[in-house]
């Protein structure tokens, strides 16, 4: 009787706990929401550059242009080669303005003695572009979303600035 009450118990347990988690959704991007809130035809035109040379993998980097309705909007967009999850920016050029800033803090961040620091830049729609310092190393990051699936840290950060200025160049000829 003592091992049936301790079973079911256990397994009262384990069913409250299961039925208690809320998962954690993560909200819906800039790109979520721009299509979403259009009715009718979505076209979208994709411009792929150069891939970002991460630690474990690489990066797809691509200009997303995208026409709703009467709309269009440029978005700048990273998916992991080796793991799922996007990122998308809707103002390209406050991207780009960013990543500027960061590239000239980061030569002065390394020369400042710390153990660790961290700078980055994040847009509304939660993507996270910048770099750590650890013990005078310097690593560049981006991070699709908070509730992105990993941070993405890249081997060659020049990658990255060929992506940016490659997308400038796609942006003027859309424009």
């Amino acid at each position: 009787m003592f091992k049936f009450l301790s079973c079911l118990i256990a397994l009262f347990l384990i069913y409250s706990t299961c039925v208690a988690q809320v998962e954690e959704k993560s909200p819906p991007t800039n790109f979520d929401e721009f299509v979403s809130k259009h009715d009718g035809f979505v076209k979208i035109e994709d411009f792929a550059l150069t891939r970002m040379i991460l630690q474990l993998s690489y990066g797809e980097t691509r200009i997303r242009k995208v026409a709703a309705g009467k709309e269009t909007k440029i978005y700048y967009q990273v998916t992991s080669g080796q793991y799922s999850g996007s990122v998308a920016s809707e103002d390209f050029a406050d991207l780009i303005k960013a990543y500027d800033n960061l590239k000239q803090m980061s030569s002065n961040d390394v020369k400042e003695s710390h153990d660790y620091l961290e700078n980055k830049y994040v847009d509304k729609g939660g993507l996270e572009i910048g770099y750590v310092v650890e013990k005078k190393r310097l690593t560049w990051f981006v991070r699709p979303h908070k509730f992105g699936p990993r941070t993405l840290f890249l081997k060659d950060p020049t990658t990255m600035e060929e992506s940016l200025t490659q997308g400038i160049v796609v942006l003027q000829k859309l424009q």
